[in-house]
């Protein structure tokens, strides 16, 4: 009997061949071969880190039609590389694409759904993480954030990933307070999400260009490089 793994990685390098040949049917030969160069650098970046856990007891799997090294299953090189092919096809075509749903909309479903599995986790007790919840916000503030406003935006919510890092692990470290599943980086990283998040809900009120705008913002930004025209006809140019 085969295992889901191998059903997986059967289906997944089965449309993977379908975009090869519809790449050779198209007559697009010299692509062929950009489609095979990032299958395998995914195969390959896969393959290290898998063998890398496995050996060091991170994790082990249970069953394959073949274990490279008797640790690593054949399937996963073949659904990583088939991914790779797949994920290549998708950007090359992503301005053909048309989705049913708004990205904004999928959002909105994605951090509801990651809400309510929070919320579970929690209720059983179960080790979980705000993060689950924060990307999805953040990726929709991310979204929502105007491409001049992105850069600040970013060095913004790194200044907050950097400042949580360090105040936490001073107040933790003075025995102020502690985390029932320890701190960890997961904990800063949700703060720097939320914050993209709230730029862009800043910035759908129409208020964030004030905001970057104002002397002390402009001093933190400059730490990280970021230079930005107070001057509106400057902007306009």
């Amino acid at each position: 009997m085969l295992g889901y793994m191998t059903i997986l990685s059967a289906i997944v390098a089965a449309l993977a061949t379908i975009v090869i040949v519809d790449v050779i049917r198209k007559k697009e030969l010299s692509e062929v071969s950009g489609y095979f160069l990032v299958g395998l650098v995914i195969a390959a970046i896969d393959f290290v880190t898998e063998y890398a856990g496995t050996s060091w007891g991170g994790w082990h799997y249970n069953s394959s039609i073949w274990m490279i090294k008797g640790l690593v299953p054949i399937e996963l090189v073949l659904i990583f590389f088939s991914c790779g092919v797949l994920l290549r096809y998708g950007f090359v075509n992503i301005s053909k694409m048309r989705t049913p749903i708004k990205i904004n909309t999928m959002l909105y479903i994605t951090t509801v759904f990651a809400l309510v599995i929070y919320i579970r986790e929690l209720y059983l007790g179960i080790r979980t993480y705000e993060l689950v919840v924060a990307v999805p916000i953040g990726l929709w503030g991310i979204l929502n954030i105007r491409e001049k406003n992105r850069e600040a935006a970013f060095a913004i919510a790194l200044l907050a990933i950097i400042s949580d890092l360090v105040i936490e692990t001073l107040i933790i470290g003075a025995g102020g307070y502690h985390y029932a599943n320890g701190f960890t980086l997961l904990i800063p990283m949700t703060y720097g999400m939320l914050v993209l998040g709230m730029l862009g809900l800043i910035e759908q009120s129409h208020r964030l260009d004030a905001m970057l705008d104002a002397p002390q913002i402009q001093k933190l930004l400059r730490i990280f490089g970021v230079q930005r025209f107070v001057n509106r006809e400057l902007r306009k140019k």
